[in-house]
């Protein structure tokens, strides 16, 4: 989980708690307050890592087996053939 974003979230359910008696304000604390706890989960579980957020991430196949490996991987992962 990316913690800040996690405990930025966490902080506007609470305020919005705080504020229940304000209930349009109540309502839009919470609605980004549950963004930024989700979006907090998804950088942090490494599917939308930054180099696969920049575009970084790309697969290629490998010569000898057909795998997909990384771009940036020096072997194939599945028969240890040197990529170029």
């Amino acid at each position: 989980m990316n913690k800040p974003l996690t405990i930025i979230g966490t902080i506007l359910i609470i305020l919005g708690a705080i504020g229940f008696f304000y209930i349009l304000e109540f309502l839009i604390a919470v609605i980004i307050g549950i963004a930024f706890v989700i979006v907090g989960i998804a950088l942090g579980s490494g599917r939308f890592s930054k180099r696969a957020i920049l575009g970084r991430e790309s697969l290629v196949h490998c010569v000898k087996c057909g795998s997909s490996i990384r771009a940036d991987a020096k072997y194939c992962g599945y028969c240890g053939e040197e990529t170029k």
